[in-house]
C-alpha cells in the first residue's frame, strides 16, 4: 500500500506470487551471471545497480567530492541526473539476449535465460473472481 489513505484502491498496489521453485532457479541463475561478469571483467566496476553494497551512497560521496572541489578551485561543475530505478522491464528481451551473446555467454545459456522470460503471464485474482491470462511483454 502506497500512500495513507488505505481506504483508497489507487493506494493499493498487486502483489506477484512466483512458483517457489522458479524463484529459487533465478536467483540462482543471476547469481552465477553476476559471478561470470565480475570474473570475467564483463561488468564495469562504476556500475552499481546490480552489484552488492550500497553503490548509491559511494556516488553520492564521490559527488559531495568533487562539487567541493569545484568551490575551492571556482570552477564549474555540472550535474546530469538519471534516475533508471526499475529500468529493466523496460529493456526489450531480444535486447538482452544481444547482449549476452555480445559478453560471451553460451547459446545454451541464452536460451535457457530466454524460456524464463518468453510466453510469461499472470492473472488476477480476488476473492472468486479470476481475470483472463493477461501476457507480460
Amino acid at each position: 500500500m502506497k500512500g495513507s489513505q488505505s481506504h483508497l484502491i489507487s493506494s493499493w498496489r498487486p502483489m506477484a506470487v512466483l512458483n517457489t521453485f522458479y524463484r529459487l532457479f533465478a536467483l540462482v541463475i543471476n547469481n552465477r551471471l553476476l559471478e561470470w561478469e565480475t570474473r570475467g571483467s564483463l561488468i564495469s566496476p562504476n556500475q552499481k545497480a546490480l552489484l552488492a553494497g550500497d553503490g548509491c551512497s559511494e556516488h553520492n560521496a564521490y559527488l559531495q567530492i568533487l562539487k567541493e572541489h569545484a568551490i575551492r578551485k571556482l570552477i564549474d561543475f555540472h550535474i546530469c541526473w538519471f534516475d533508471l530505478a526499475n529500468a529493466f522491464p523496460s529493456v526489450p528481451f531480444d535486447l538482452i539476449s544481444f547482449t549476452l551473446r555480445k559478453m560471451g555467454l553460451s547459446i545454451d545459456t541464452i536460451n535457457l535465460i530466454n524460456g524464463l522470460y518468453r510466453n510469461v503471464s499472470t492473472f488476477y485474482k480476488c476473492n472468486d473472481i479470476t481475470t483472463p491470462a493477461i501476457p507480460i511483454n
